[in-house]
């Protein structure tokens, strides 16, 4: 009798599971997603029975528990969730909030503050679930719920005061949640910079104190953690950092007569001496991020004031050397809607420009016949409900498969991220072709604004294709600290995200602190200024060049 015989016979003395694991907790998760709780929980129940080693499942079971008023089951499957210590603190951080709203249902005050600071130890990552979620009131009334919770009425306190207290709230929410707030500051040398602050508000202007939190933010070191100044204001014009200096790129109507000029100083200060200022204000990873970011710093003026200039209210005074090579001071109005609008002027309006053809749809594509290419610009990892990221990628696909297209080039180098779960029909449609994801078939064009998840899928096609990227260095890094988990400062109205995940796309011994260009081309005000485009231009000599070494 063969060993695979006594295993048939034993199992057909079993009585199988009438649903799989994956069906019950497919079932229980479209349950839980139309509200029905009770249900949901007994789906949940029935998959656990088979497998019970899934912390996820058990995390979502206890969520529907507690709010099928099922409260011992939902505690002791949150529990559960802690107890097997195999899942990431957010998952653990979120077990303990919803043990401590079940024993608050229990009237359970010690077990349910008790867990509630062990969320908050944990990373809880909604302070605003904390402060307003109503099963939690009976916790309200405990002494140490207005520092827990950050409810203090800070319209009650001074100017020193509701400094202080933001100053507080931002350093324990970032220490707090952040991935690793440890990893280029000490704990100590984070105590001491706090005091600093602390002991300068009184005598600092508030925008000093606004640059001092910038700096303090930016030493997290990544761009996803990151502060911002309420009620932003800017000059109605757009700048970039070319190779040859900062250049105005844009403008609205009024301002046309500075489009192409390069920025000489801002309030008197060199340009040059200016960034090197706010180089310490800006979140990054890389210095690609401080390049595609100091443009707009320096006409922000309340940084302008934290750093000791002195603008006048309302507007920027700004040095500029013309088209024409003259230089002139130009004061320009500030104003909270600064964003390119389709009457502005602009520095190029040459159709040949692909790249600066249509920079507001998410992605779209064209055919270039003489190079047998299609050019795909993917600005925004998000999806178009009229054109649906699948849609868009079988058409373009099919395009290329329909017209025996030999070459693909994906434009980059404008696409901050978006979600990087949605690049996957991308993807799978190059691995699907095995000419075009080869080098020299497939051209990625990269730059400063590639990042977050624009970097995820820039780095996901270096491992599974074999691209060649064109351009400048993308502006985050293969592995980096991600996500934008929101706050806010009650004082001050200042506001931000932290970064609580490790995004690791490559290698784990992989430490580039960018992805770098296989062909050079660094922007260039000249070449844009004529119509052209350097990385364009580097893939055809590319092309021209292999088409001659092979005949």
């Amino acid at each position: 009798m063969t060993a695979s015989f006594i295993l048939a016979l034993l199992l057909s003395q079993q009585e199988l599971p009438s649903q799989t694991y994956s069906a019950l907790t497919d079932k229980a998760y479209t349950l839980y997603g139309e509200g029905k709780f009770s249900e949901a929980a007994d789906s949940f129940k029935k998959a656990l029975d088979l497998f019970p080693e899934d912390g996820q499942v058990w995390m979502t079971y206890a969520q529907a528990c507690l709010r099928a008023d099922r409260t011992a089951e939902g505690i002791a499957a949150g529990t559960k969730v802690i107890e097997l210590g195999s899942f990431g603190a957010k998952v653990k951080a979120t077990a303990y909030f919803e043990i401590a709203a079940g024993y608050c249902k229990l009237k359970d005050e010690k077990n349910a503050w008790k867990n509630l600071e062990l969320a908050m130890q944990a990373g809880f990552r909604d302070l605003k679930t904390v402060q307003t979620d109503s099963r939690l009131e009976l916790l309200h009334s405990n002494p140490k719920w207005e520092d827990l919770a950050a409810t203090k009425d800070v319209t009650k306190m001074t100017r020193d005061e509701g400094w202080r207290y933001d100053t507080w709230l931002l350093d324990r929410e970032l220490r707090r949640i952040h991935f690793n707030p440890y990893i280029r500051v000490t704990p100590e040398q984070r105590d001491g910079w706090i005091r600093i602050i602390n002991s300068g508000i009184p005598n600092w202007s508030d925008e000093k104190i606004q640059v001092e939190l910038m700096k303090y933010v930016a030493s997290f070191g990544d761009g996803h953690t990151n502060i911002r100044i309420p009620s932003l204001q800017r000059p109605k014009i757009q700048l970039f950092w070319f190779k040859e200096g900062i250049y105005v790129t844009a403008t609205a109507p009024e301002h046309k007569d500075i489009l192409g000029a390069k920025i000489i100083a801002v309030e008197g200060k060199p340009v040059e001496e200016l960034a090197t200022l706010a180089e310490p204000l800006i979140c990054h990873e890389n210095p690609q991020l401080i390049k595609a970011q100091v443009p707009n710093v320096i006409t922000n003026t309340t940084v302008l004031k934290g750093l000791g200039l002195n603008p006048k209210s309302g507007e920027v005074n700004l040095t500029v050397e013309t088209v024409s090579g003259d230089k002139a001071s130009v004061a320009l109005p500030l104003s909270a809607d600064f964003q390119v609008k389709p009457d502005w002027a602009l520095l190029s309006t040459n159709s040949q420009i692909l790249t600066l053809k249509n920079r507001v749809d998410p992605y779209w594509f064209e055919h270039i016949p003489e190079l047998n290419a299609v050019y795909f610009q993917y600005n925004s990892v998000r999806s178009n409900p009229q054109n649906p990221l699948p849609q868009f990628a079988e058409s373009m696909y099919k395009f290329i498969d329909e017209n025996k297209i030999q070459r693909l080039i994906i434009d980059v180098r404008w696409n901050g991220g978006g979600n990087t779960f949605l690049s996957k029909p991308f993807i799978d449609g190059l691995l699907e072709r095995r000419s075009l994801k080869s080098s020299p078939n497939l051209f990625v064009i990269i730059g400063r604004n590639t990042y977050s998840a624009a970097q995820n899928f820039t780095t996901d096609i270096g491992r599974a294709c074999q691209p060649i990227y064109v351009g400048e260095p993308t502006g985050s890094s293969p592995n980096f600290i991600g996500e934008s988990i929101p706050y806010s400062l009650p004082y001050s109205k200042m506001s931000g995200t932290v970064s609580d995940l490790y995004w690791q796309r490559s290698w784990p011994m992989d430490d580039r602190i960018w992805i770098a260009p296989d062909l050079p081309a660094t922007p260039s005000f000249q070449a844009f200024a004529n119509g052209k485009d350097p990385a364009m231009e580097a893939i055809k000599a590319f092309i021209q060049s292999s088409e001659k070494s092979e005949k």
